[in-house]
């Protein structure tokens, strides 16, 4: 769920963060021209060649930072204004207002800075070809002014600096890449919950070439078609869905689904007092009977207060309990049992109550 802070809370932790990061603009612009123009003494006793450029990467380190405290500053900056009044407002939570991303965003800009900057400084680029037409690009070369502005602007699109750093190492290191970043989701069916002899088909996100098994049941490797059990002693137990990639098997996805008689079908999220309809869905109808499903027993354990109209056709309803404004909202759990051949079979649903508007 979204976070709900108050446009108060907000705006203040948007004032916080502003003087913060303008704390950091100041002290690095400070610290950049104090490196750069020798303010302190002992910079001034450096006497040779060797010992002035051992600063540049204290130069590259501040730019950067100066860098990323304007791109930060712009980011809130520009959401600022989406904080509104409305509850739950499409611009609410645009704002980036969790302080740990600050920190990390102003400790990745430098770091990646340097490791760029050596790079650059330690690469000629040759453009052309001859000797006349040719031409060397030597960043060595270039004046403190150009190097500092490379840092500036690596440190302000840090982000894009990591994806561009992403993108070499992804073709340097194709295998390693797949191992540590290819990652991929298995999606899970409804409710996390598969019927006794249904027929489901599973998939990846994002889509990817992978070979299915499945511990229980029967699946089919190439399509992800999975067929489960028609044994009702399989009721409950847990199946563990496994996706691993054709072309480099070590890199897996892994996911639970539980095995269940039947399930609750019906709204997830009502409106406090609304009617909620709710019927039960099961593939075993050879082996359970109507009456059996007409009979199911519902209830809803956290909440005494819910009671559940008779069922026809394994159909209930219940009235929404009353939430207030200030609660933001409630979860109900409703629970049905099933008894066939004396066992009690039984299945649950979670249901949010969102106080009407």
């Amino acid at each position: 769920m979204a976070d709900t802070k108050s446009v108060s809370e907000q705006k203040s932790r948007a004032a916080a963060l502003f003087i913060g990061l303008m704390a950091v603009f100041g002290i690095c612009v400070y610290c950049l021209l104090a490196v750069q123009y020798e303010y302190w003494e002992w910079m001034r006793n450096l006497e040779t060649i060797e010992q002035k450029n051992s600063l540049e990467p204290l130069k590259w380190v501040f730019a950067s930072l100066i860098g990323a405290t304007i791109y930060l500053l712009s980011e809130i900056a520009q959401y600022y204004s989406k904080i509104d009044d409305k509850a739950e407002g499409e611009n609410r939570d645009d704002f980036k207002g969790y302080t740990f991303w600050y920190i990390s965003t102003l400790i990745k800009a430098p770091i990646l800075t340097v490791v760029v900057m050596w790079l650059l400084i330690n690469l000629k680029i040759n453009v052309g070809e001859g000797e006349k037409l040719g031409i060397t690009v030597d960043f060595s070369k270039f004046s403190d002014v150009v190097k500092i502005g490379i840092a500036f602007i690596l440190g302000f699109y840090g982000r894009v600096t990591r994806k561009q750093l992403d993108i070499i190492a992804k073709y340097l290191f194709t295998r390693a890449w797949a191992l540590a970043e290819q990652g991929f989701e298995v999606a899970l069916p409804p409710q996390g919950i598969i019927l006794l002899k249904e027929k489901y088909t599973f998939k990846t996100d994002p889509v990817t070439d992978v070979v299915w098994t499945a511990n229980v049941g029967t699946m089919e490797a190439d399509t992800g078609t999975y067929t489960a059990p028609d044994d009702l002693s399989n009721d409950g137990k847990k199946v563990i869905i496994r996706a691993a990639l054709k072309n480099e098997p070590s890199v897996t996805g892994f996911k639970e689904v539980e095995l269940k008689l039947f399930k609750i079908k019906g709204a997830t999220e009502v409106k406090s007092g609304d009617k909620v309809s709710l019927t039960v869905e099961t593939n075993m109808t050879d082996k359970v009977t109507e009456n059996e499903l007409k009979a199911i027993k519902w209830e809803a354990p956290d909440d005494a207060s819910i009671t559940f109209s008779p069922n026809p056709e394994k159909t209930t309803e219940f009235t929404a309990p009353q939430v207030e404004k200030k609660d933001g909202g409630k979860s109900v759990k409703v629970k049905a049992t099933l008894t066939h051949d004396n066992k009690p079979y039984s299945a649950e649903l979670t249901i949010t109550v969102k106080p009407k508007e």
